[in-house]
């Protein structure tokens, strides 16, 4: 867990990045930093849970560890592009 804890670090920067794209006099900046906060809890959620699977051996160590930060990279990408490309 401590050698991927770069790579959420990583990720928890595109989800900051992904949320904070828009202007604000587009409206909705209460919602989109909801919806951050709902998404870094998620991912806290998500890497915790990940890890007490992980040490009570019904998943992989490997998986455990890596699979968190590689699904925050790959939300928060897809969140970017979304949001660039409209």
């Amino acid at each position: 867990m401590e050698l991927a804890q770069p790579l959420l670090m990583a990720a928890m920067v595109l989800v900051a990045a992904g949320f904070t794209m828009r202007h604000v006099r587009f409206g909705g900046t209460g919602k989109m930093v909801l919806l951050a906060l709902l998404a870094g809890f998620g991912i806290f959620f998500l890497r915790n849970f990940a890890q007490a699977l992980g040490n009570s051996g019904q998943i992989p160590i490997s998986i455990a560890a890596w699979s968190p930060p590689l699904a925050a990279i790959l939300m928060s990408l897809g969140l970017l592009l979304h949001l660039e490309d409209g």
